[in-house]
């Protein structure tokens, strides 16, 4: 009986002892896996923000037209050889945005090696007189550039130059053929504005269409769409409940 206890007794101790090391081996092995992440989470963070494994090798532009891709690489100034994710692409954008043809960019990583620079630039809306040429202006009045030779299909603002025509009344033109339907705007050649509220334009075919001021331009597009069914030399909405054409 004694001896059968002893034996009882002894196999429990065996068992407890083998409990406490695989308990201790799964604990130095929990221990050792996560180790093992850290090491990787310190590797893998050297790797994407010191490491040259993902640094900037080239520079990609996209969208530009006038501008040369090598002034926007040139005032981008992003610096090759940095870690793709240590880069500020917002200060990247806002260089670029100081080239006055440059209405609005997009900077983004293409990993692993490349920084993407998507430009829109702006579309000239109307062109003025100015010194050794022309003046480009765009949809918002902002003047961005003077060319020889004023581009095709773009109104020529008449009646003044760039020094004299007030940005009140660029303002009302631009305004006003940003009312003007499409179709019809295509056909404008030229724009008077003697004053802000006295906007005319000048069609193709010497059609003229007197707008007045730039308010109510939704109202006015709509009397004027209606009134060019019927063929005359002038069509007047700067009233627009009260149109007026002749010839």
């Amino acid at each position: 009986m004694a001896g059968g206890q002893t034996a009882v007794t002894h196999d429990a101790t065996a068992r407890f002892t083998q409990g406490r090391q695989a308990g201790r081996a799964r604990r130095l092995k929990l221990v050792g896996l996560a180790l093992i992440a850290v090491v990787l989470a310190v590797l893998a963070c050297w790797a994407v923000w010191w490491s040259p494994l993902l640094d900037v090798r080239r520079v990609e532009v996209v969208g530009a037209h006038h501008v040369s891709v090598t002034e926007i690489r040139a005032s981008a100034a992003v610096p090759m050889g940095r870690p793709l994710a240590r880069l500020d692409t917002a200060r990247i954008a806002d260089r670029v945005t100081s080239i006055a043809r440059v209405a609005d960019v997009a900077v983004d990583r293409r990993w692993p090696h490349t920084v993407r620079i998507v430009v829109e630039e702006r579309t000239p809306a109307v062109a003025v007189a100015g010194t050794g040429g022309f003046v480009l202006v765009d949809g918002t009045g902002f003047a961005f550039d003077t060319v020889a030779t004023r581009p095709a299909g773009v109104p020529l603002v008449v009646g003044g130059d760039a020094a004299t025509l007030g940005a009140d009344r660029v303002d009302a033109v631009v305004e006003t053929l940003a009312a003007v339907p499409p179709a019809i705007r295509a056909k404008v050649t030229e724009v008077a504005a003697p004053s802000a509220e006295m906007v005319t334009l000048t069609l193709r075919d010497g059609v003229q269409i007197m707008w007045g001021s730039a308010q109510d331009g939704d109202r006015k597009a709509v009397v004027l769409t209606a009134l060019m069914r019927t063929r005359a030399r002038l069509y007047d909405v700067s009233v627009p409940d009260a149109p007026v054409t002749d010839g």
